[in-house]
């Protein structure tokens, strides 16, 4: 118990760290971004440069919000084995963009009789919001390919379990067949005649080299499910014998 509650402590550590991190990051890029926009860029006081900014800004603003809202109604589509609400719209992204274009219409509408600042404020917020925009995306790709690594693992492990049942139930049948030939002469005369009995022993040499393996690959699995599929005909074929046609009871037993 101590030592999951240890893993599950670092678990929410690494999970807290990978969230504040980029935050962090996004926000140091911001505040850069306001220091040279301040110092270096200067804004006319020419009328037709202010509202032609505004305006574009203002129709920038939509379009981001456009796209923004299309690609995670999309993705809100897709199945996912763990939700997670970056799988989602982030109506606080939704409530800054539109109350950043509802700025930039303001400015348009002011014809630019207000100070400067108001200008950059506009810009800084504009980037500010779309930095959170990106940060979102980010965060929604680095979702994705946890969830495919975990995924990934599943289907692994998934394999695993179905190969190590595959290869149980061929040894039980081979048990059972052998059992078999030892006590009926007439089963075991029918699969010498039919040379069964060799090709039995083939299959079986042929899963000797997965018996210590711990991982399967999809086509290793595919081989072992032909052997079982062939020991299951056989079975079926001993199974016509009157005296044995409760071979399927025996094996599940």
């Amino acid at each position: 118990m101590e030592l999951m509650s240890r893993v599950e402590r670092h678990k929410g550590k690494q999970g807290k760290e990978s969230v504040v991190l980029p935050l962090v990051g996004v926000g140091m890029v911001w505040i850069t971004m306001l220091f040279f926009l301040i110092r270096y860029l200067q804004i006319p006081e020419s009328l037709a440069f202010r509202q032609t900014l505004q305006i574009s800004l203002f129709f920038c603003s939509i379009l981001f919000l456009a796209l923004y809202l299309l690609s995670f109604i999309f993705v809100s589509t897709k199945n996912f084995a763990h939700e997670d609400k970056v799988t989602r719209v982030n109506h606080y992204i939704v409530i800054l963009w539109v109350l950043c274009l509802t700025y930039h219409f303001i400015l348009w509408l002011s014809n630019g009789s207000l100070l400067s600042y108001y200008y950059y404020g506009g810009l800084a917020v504009t980037w500010g919001v779309l930095l959170l925009t990106l940060l979102h995306f980010y965060y929604y790709f680095l979702f994705v390919r946890t969830e495919r690594k975990a995924q990934s693992m599943a289907n692994r492990i998934e394999i695993r379990r179905q190969s190590y049942e595959s290869m149980r139930r061929i040894l039980m049948m081979y048990q059972l067949v052998h059992e078999l030939m030892k006590r009926d002469a007439e089963v075991r005369q029918m699969l010498r005649w039919n040379h069964f009995d060799v090709k039995m022993e083939r299959v079986v040499w042929e899963m000797e080299p997965y018996i210590h393996a711990t991982s399967f690959t999809k086509e290793e699995l595919d081989h072992l499910s032909g052997i079982e599929a062939w020991m299951d005909n056989l079975l079926v074929i001993i199974e016509q014998h009157p005296l044995h046609h409760d071979l399927y009871k025996k094996l599940e037993a």
